[in-house]
């Protein structure tokens, strides 16, 4: 029952002691029975403090019974829970006492027992070589035995983890292997779940994350419902620690802490102690050093009081790195230097690698180039045995130094090998949201590569063209395969389950009573839950790997060979330090380094956008000049021209139409009314918008003819926005001479359905953009909130969608550039224009706007155009920016 059911086998246990103590006159004998049942019923089941007392009970009813047979056996498992709750004073004890019974009784079978659990408490103290060769004699006594039991496959297990210790991993592998087939051939699912939870933690060592999390997922799931808390527990912080890896710290940190929390609540000390390391690097990759450095010391006494040497390099390794992070360059070379010479002293490998890689870093930053040449020569032999994340470290740390020292050619062939490095790793990742969190940590291998490449003369313009594309827009383009999924019926109950929630938030919110706020809160954590599960669940679903890491080449001459004669592509790339444009027309291509910083720019924007709010709030008010406000912002946005577009314009070919690729940040800048003197870029030029040059190449290689369809609009009615549905009934009304379907306040499955097969959409409604989680960014139908997640299945035949809701082009991009934002995953999902805007928009000065604009696409057929002349119409009576120039057009 233990193996098969452990919950049963825990109800069983208790039955039995009850039993046993409830007769008239108890015998000691029965009850050491009765006892040891119940201690092997909560070590299974994870209850290792409570075992530990029915353990002590049991051995002293054996005494009292003079059972010594029995005691040694007792002794046996009472070990076995000392050693895993870090009590190896006592354990230590009582190893000589079991193995002088048990050997004159001739018990074989417990011998090996024990010689597990010596190897438990060999590998609780770091001592793996030792644990490891308790195991081999263990394994030894059962294969002289013939012995293939349950016990043979947790030695197994056992012997695997001191494998992976050791980097012996292949012969870990096998051994997690073994043990799989056993549970499974004897139908034992706690130890098919152990196993698993093993072969994940393996495979997240290797770097095969989506391995890792499918493994892991399905033995959480098992050990969840057999109620192994230990296990349990273990699982939850190999996933924290898998969320690490892939960049998700928020995640980890939340996974360590309920990781923790059920460790210490079995006073298992050390693996408590492996949940706050988890905890203390989520608060580093957060940016939160000072309370890294708290926790991380706190931890350190705590080892260094057991004589823990892994451990304590481990943790002056994290130190280091968050010194780095506050700027304390003395310290952090010290602690860095303290963890190498541990790893030197132990042989481990990889820790060794990391710490010379953090030397590296600090060496560098304060221009010692020998001493960091010395630090990393060792690496340079055995940097192929790596795993990928170290590798990845050492390339960019020797890239660094080669330019640092002026060795062009070694640092780019060092930034190629970190650029391949992070590929290797991407492809790895599960779902396209985990692969752009990764991605974002990553780039920084790709930026620096574009960086130098700019200061080399004769760098060919196509092929950093090339890797500028390579760099961004990663999750953007996994958009479309991602919607290829084949069960969605439990995500969709799910999110209406959440709007639901979402709704019932908004009323309590309202209310300002306590019972209320109590609610809120509550409602709140609810919410963050179902939406973790959410995401969750569609990245198990899509787990898919990587389709992007094949890298597009000569894209620019192939964008020349598309575009038209009077079309210019300005794409912008955005480095640490510079600000890199690229120009493609049918005439001529060419790259070229902007004369400002990107921080110049941003603080403009960051003006831009504070000016452009406080209008907003202004509006109708009548408390703020409307025409000192304009000319307020008209400073801003011809300083935006002055940098970001005139110094283009200047030495590039005449042309009509502008299509625009930003990046980063510069997805927020309003291209289209940037002013050049008086006159806007509006005036002047048509302005698309396009996610990424790839996109242009894929959409225009495989345009067909004009699509069929209907016309849909959609109105979502709000509070706040009493102008939707009259925009909305005028929106259909220009369109009468077609096929119209007008939808009021619709169910989001049935839009969705609608727009699935649409010609034209037009949606009207209020939207809301998370940037904290953008898969939850938001349109409100009415009759419900339609996520940025529900559109990920869409498949859109649309020639052109417009959003008229706030923030709806609004776009998390990332330092890799991911585009996660609702305009961006209709373009993804198939449509082909969509015309959007990124920042709040005024409700009557946009059912102006929109009038206007489906007026004139009506005749011409073409939304740059009609986004172009609804700009000129509308800003004759509505002056101000804010009003006609923030609906931009995105497509091809």
């Amino acid at each position: 029952m233990l193996q098969s059911d452990p919950k049963q086998a825990d109800r069983l246990s208790i039955a039995l002691l009850r039993a046993a103590s409830d007769s008239a006159n108890p015998r000691a004998d029965i009850l050491a029975i009765a006892y040891r049942t119940r201690a092997e019923a909560l070590v299974y089941t994870g209850r290792f403090k409570s075992a530990r007392r029915a353990y002590e009970r049991a051995s002293q009813m054996a005494e009292v019974a003079g059972d010594s047979h029995m005691l040694g056996q007792i002794l046996v498992g009472r070990i076995g829970t000392l050693m895993v709750m870090g009590d190896h004073r006592v354990g230590d004890i009582l190893i000589p006492q079991a193995s002088a019974i048990l050997r004159a009784h001739g018990d074989d079978d417990y011998l090996r027992r024990l010689y597990i659990n010596i190897g438990s408490g060999h590998y609780h103290r770091e001592r793996y070589q030792d644990a490891y060769d308790a195991y081999a004699e263990a394994i030894r006594l059962m294969d002289a035995a013939g012995q293939r039991d349950h016990i043979w496959a947790s030695l197994m297990m056992n012997h695997g983890i001191a494998c992976t210790q050791l980097s012996l991993i292949e012969e870990a592998t096998e051994c997690f292997r073994r043990a799989e087939d056993y549970g499974r051939a004897s139908k034992r699912e706690l130890l098919v779940a152990q196993a698993q939870f093993n072969l994940g933690a393996m495979e997240a060592l290797r770097g095969d994350y989506r391995s890792a999390l499918r493994l892991l997922v399905n033995a959480e799931a098992t050990l969840s419902r057999l109620g192994a808390r230990d296990l349990l527990a273990a699982c939850c912080l190999e996933l924290a620690q898998l969320h690490l890896e892939i960049g998700m710290p928020a995640e980890a940190r939340e996974l360590a802490g309920r990781a923790e929390s059920s460790f210490l609540g079995e006073e298992m000390l050390l693996d408590a102690q492996l949940a706050r390391l988890a905890q203390a690097m989520s608060l580093l990759k957060l940016k939160r050093p000072d309370e890294a450095i708290e926790l991380l010391t706190e931890m350190e006494g705590f080892y260094r009081a057991r004589d823990l040497g892994a451990s304590l390099a481990r943790i002056h390794l994290e130190l280091a790195a968050a010194l780095i992070a506050r700027g304390d360059l003395p310290a952090a070379e010290d602690r860095a230097g303290k963890s190498l010479r541990i790893a030197r002293q132990q042989r481990f490998q990889v820790l060794g690698a990391s710490a010379r890689c953090v030397l590296a870093e600090v060496a560098l930053a304060r221009n010692e180039l020998p001493r960091a040449r010395r630090v990393l020569r060792p690496l340079k032999a055995a940097v192929a045995r790596l795993p990928v994340q170290a590798r990845l470290d050492y390339w960019m740390a020797a890239a660094r130094l080669a330019k640092a020292e002026g060795r062009w050619p070694d640092a780019i062939g060092g930034y190629s090998r970190a650029v391949d490095c992070v590929e290797a790793k991407r492809s790895l990742i599960p779902g396209f949201e985990l692969r752009a969190r990764s991605f974002d940590r990553d780039v920084f291998a790709y930026l620096e590569k574009i960086d130098i490449l700019t200061e080399i003369p004769g760098t060919r313009a196509d092929s950093l063209f090339d890797l500028m594309e390579s760099a961004r827009g990663r999750a953007f383009r996994e958009l479309p395969g991602s919607a290829a999924v084949s069960d969605r019926e439990r995500l969709r109950k799910e999110r209406a389950k959440l709007a639901s929630m979402v709704r019932r938030l908004e009323t309590s919110e309202m209310s300002p009573t306590p019972t209320s706020r109590r609610n809120a809160d509550r409602l709140r954590r609810r919410i963050r839950v179902l939406e973790r599960q959410i995401s969750t669940g569609l990245a198990e679903i899509e787990a898919r790997p990587s389709t992007t890491a094949r890298r597009k080449t000569h894209m620019a001459s192939k964008l020349a060979g598309l575009l038209d004669a009077h079309e210019l592509l300005i794409e912008y790339f955005v480095t640490e330090n510079k600000i890199i444009v690229a120009n493609v027309s049918t005439r001529a291509r060419s790259i070229r380094v902007l004369g400002t910083h990107p921080s110049t720019i941003r603080e403009i924007l960051e003006r831009l956008q504070l000016q452009l709010t406080a209008f907003a709030a202004s509006v109708g008010a009548g408390y703020l000049e409307p025409d000192l406000m304009r000319s307020q912002a008209d400073v801003c946005l011809r300083r935006l021209y002055e940098l970001l577009i005139g110094p283009i314009l200047e030495v590039s070919p005449p042309c009509a139409r502008l299509i625009i690729v930003p990046h980063g940040f510069l997805h927020a800048v309003p291209f289209e009314c940037t002013l050049d003197g008086d006159l806007y870029l509006n005036d002047s030029h048509e302005v698309l918008r396009c996610p990424t040059a790839e996109f242009l190449i894929e959409r225009r290689s495989t345009s067909g003819s004009a699509r069929e369809g209907q016309v849909v609009v959609v109105a979502g009615s709000h509070e706040s926005s009493p102008m939707i549905e009259p925009e909305a009934r005028r929106i259909a009304a220009i369109w009468a001479s077609h096929a119209v379907q007008l939808m009021i306040d619709p169910e989001p499955d049935q839009a969705l359905m609608a727009v699935a097969s649409a010609r034209l959409v037009h949606i009207s409604a209020h939207g809301s953009f998370r940037a904290d989680n953008p898969l939850f960014s938001t349109l409100h139908l009415g009759g419900g909130k339609m996520f940025l997640a529900d559109l990920l299945g869409l498949r859109s035949s649309a020639e052109l969608v417009v959003l008229s809701a706030c923030s709806s082009g609004e776009v998390l991009s990332g330092p890799g550039d991911s585009l996660f934002g609702v305009a961006h995953a209709f373009l993804a999902g198939g449509s082909r224009h969509l015309v959007a805007a990124p920042h709040r928009i005024h409700d009557r000065s946009t059912a102006d706007w929109m009038d206007r604009f489906h007026l004139s696409y009506r005749e011409c057929g073409n939304p740059v155009a009609a986004a172009r002349d609804a700009r000129r119409a509308c800003r004759k009576e509505w002056p101000h920016p804010f009003h006609w120039g923030l609906f931009c057009c995105l497509g091809t």
